[in-house]
């Protein structure tokens, strides 16, 4: 929602002003409901990524978003729009995956660093919705919808030929990440922010 709002600082309408403060409004009935961690949950890291189907016209961008949980709860969410245009939604998808892979890059690095590195003896799961974007990543397939991706994005086929990760489908409506990347309806908002806050198990 305030990556939505951010767009449209310089210049709001009054639709936008009352988004504002319909945002305002969740956050104040919700101040008091914080991140859950369960002693029982997942020890290892497990990512969700997503990228969205509406376009900006003003640059051509998409939104899209990623979180990793570990112990049922978050510690990585990023929502952003993404820093390339992309000419198809599996390139989104593709491009969201890998700037998901760095944070769990990063956060694998982290956990060994301190002397779990038990936790993380196995690839981490990337659940994706995009059967093209997986494809990409695990076969390294060069196709027309693909071929224009910056060079930086194929980091994530590397990162799962070395085991570090690996990208899993998962249907969109079981995609927690999908919140980020839409228009969320009050369904989704019930159902993703207990699982994104670790008080439910999608």
């Amino acid at each position: 929602a305030i990556s939505n709002i951010t767009t449209v600082m310089s210049r709001p309408s009054e639709e936008a002003w009352k988004f504002a403060m319909h945002l305002l409004a969740w956050l104040r009935d919700n101040k008091d409901r914080g991140k859950l961690f369960s002693s029982d949950g997942n020890r290892e890291p497990l990512a969700c990524v997503d990228a969205s189907l509406d376009v900006d016209l003003h640059d051509g961008r998409v939104r899209a978003g990623h979180d990793i949980q570990m112990a049922n709860g978050p510690v990585i969410a990023k929502c952003a729009k993404l820093q390339k245009v992309s000419f198809s939604i599996p390139g989104a998808e593709y491009m969201q995956l890998r700037n998901c892979a760095v944070d769990v890059v990063w956060l694998r690095q982290l956990l060994f660093e301190i002397g779990l590195e038990e936790w993380i003896s196995q690839p981490t799961e990337v659940m994706c919705d995009s059967s093209g974007a997986i494809d990409w990543c695990k076969f390294g397939r060069l196709t027309v919808g693909n071929k224009h991706i910056a060079l930086a994005y194929h980091e994530v086929q590397q990162w799962y030929k070395e085991g570090v990760l690996i990208p899993v489908k998962i249907g969109t409506k079981f995609n927690k990440a999908d919140m980020q990347t839409k228009g969320p309806t009050i369904k989704m908002v019930a159902t993703f922010v207990k699982w994104l806050t670790g008080y439910e198990k999608a």
